[in-house]
């Protein structure tokens, strides 16, 4: 995905699971793996709690929790090159179905990238 100043990035998911507390994550918390890759041509900061969202069966929204993570809710600056990986927790009921999720690293200036589950 590339930005209008041509600020370029990728990303990738892993399947979402039902056991985030056996990751460390919250009480009824659903984990999966981001993983960010800055491609230039220069840093890019990322807030994944306020770019990041997961839609259920339902329609409904989720942002990731910033569990024992604050750095989640705080902006990181990913350096050209770089590649950051993260553990996202959402927190919902065990038998809630995640179907989709949203990244919108650029607001709405770039159409989101989204992943169906």
């Amino acid at each position: 995905m590339t930005d209008p100043a041509g600020q370029k990035l990728t990303a990738g998911v892993g399947a979402p699971t039902p056991n985030g507390v056996l990751a460390a994550g919250p009480p009824n918390s659903w984990v999966m793996v981001f993983v960010i890759t800055n491609l230039g041509p220069g840093p890019f900061q990322s807030t994944p709690t306020t770019q990041i969202t997961l839609r259920d069966a339902s329609g409904k929204s989720y942002a990731p929790t910033p569990w024992k993570l604050p750095v989640m809710g705080q902006p990181q600056l990913i350096t050209d090159g770089q590649q950051w990986k993260m553990l996202l927790y959402f927190v919902m009921s065990y038998t809630t179905k995640p179907r989709s999720l949203t990244w919108a690293p650029f607001g709405p200036s770039v159409a989101p990238l989204r992943w169906s589950i």
